[in-house]
């Protein structure tokens, strides 16, 4: 599939977004500069989007420019904010509530630049400052992002494939206070219909950021977790470092008996510090996986995501982070059987 001939890349392109086309033998990504996004990741036969783009800001050139002047930072893809959330986007932080919720736009869509290009990469980086609504004070910050294409760790032959690696860096070049702990936060939007298969070390702790029995949500297994992407309501799972192997996949039924699978391979560090923590427990800094689901009356989207080790004072405020991702369509039984194999677990689907 040519991704440069996706509707996707025609109204990126239309609407400013200055889209890159990253190809593979059988499948692609799209990747905007602005913002830094991986907003399109396509397979030969797969047919759509294995990401969620919202169609509101993105239905067309026209509106994606109306959408984007008129301050629209919910595009979808494969994204990254910084961490903590409480600290940084809701404006009541005493009583966190999406009501009163912002994206600070030195985080998105910040403003971009290339470094270097080729075309199996590219390296971006943002330079801003920002302000936590904590302490009230702005800090400076430096993030760099590099996408560059990735062969499969396994035999994928039969299927199609597309992979990536992203290596990002943060630097809190003027921090707000002595103690103050940021980490890069990567977020993935996925069109519902599938489950995110978790896999961890032990029988997981289970923290419910808003307090919707996220547990039972979830499909427990002795290997694993599942979260299931419903589109439709206000669900946040997060996993400490410790119960987690740093593997995570999102398998997703197909027409015709396929499916398709985008495995995320993370590098996890029990008793690292991690900058996320939900308003219920200020002291947690142990959180490295969490999902998402989006609340609606009509499925939606919800979201794979982790963190990196924090930026801190003993870090000298700075971390780096290098995780891969890997895509595959075919028929549903040997993407399934790809998925045992790279996640580590008995079971997927």
């Amino acid at each position: 599939m040519n991704v440069q001939q996706t509707p996707l890349y025609e109204i990126t392109a239309g609407a400013g977004l200055q889209p890159r086309a990253l190809q593979s033998d059988t499948g692609g990504l799209v990747v905007t500069v602005r913002g830094a996004r991986i907003l399109g990741i396509f397979l030969d036969g797969a047919g759509d989007n294995l990401l969620w783009v919202n169609p509101d800001a993105l239905g067309n050139a026209r509106r994606a420019k109306e959408s984007l002047a008129a301050g629209e930072w919910n595009v979808g893809g494969d994204r990254c904010w910084l961490a903590p959330e409480i600290e940084l986007h809701f404006l009541n932080t005493e009583r966190p509530s999406h009501k009163e919720y912002a994206v600070p736009p030195a985080l998105d869509p910040g403003n971009y630049t290339v470094r270097q290009e080729s075309a199996s990469g590219l390296w971006l980086e943002n330079a801003a400052e920002a302000t936590n609504l904590v302490s009230r004070a702005k800090f400076g910050f430096r993030t760099t992002r590099t996408i560059t294409l990735c062969a499969p760790p396994i035999d994928a032959a039969g299927l199609s494939y597309v992979g990536y690696e992203l290596s990002s860096e943060l630097e809190i070049t003027s921090p707000d206070r002595p103690e103050a702990c940021y980490g890069l936060w990567h977020l993935m939007h996925l069109p519902p219909g599938g489950g995110v298969h978790i896999a961890t070390r032990r029988k997981p702790e289970i923290v419910d950021y808003f307090a919707t029995d996220v547990a039972g949500h979830c499909r427990l297994r002795d290997d694993s977790i599942v979260f299931p992407i419903t589109g439709t309501a206000m669900q946040k799972l997060g996993l400490r470092a410790a119960d987690v192997t740093g593997m995570m996949g999102y398998y997703r039924p197909a027409p015709g008996g396929n499916a398709t699978l985008i495995v995320r391979y993370t590098a996890v560090f029990g008793g690292a510090t991690y900058a996320d923590y939900p308003a219920n427990q200020r002291q947690r800094r142990d959180v490295a996986v969490q999902c998402w689901n989006n609340p609606g009356a009509t499925p939606t989207c919800g979201e794979m995501e982790y963190h990196s080790v924090a930026a801190t004072a003993a870090s000298f405020f700075h971390t780096r982070d290098v995780s891969r991702t890997w895509c595959f369509g075919g028929p549903a039984e040997r993407v399934r059987d790809i998925g045992r194999q790279l996640l580590g677990v008995r079971e997927v689907g």
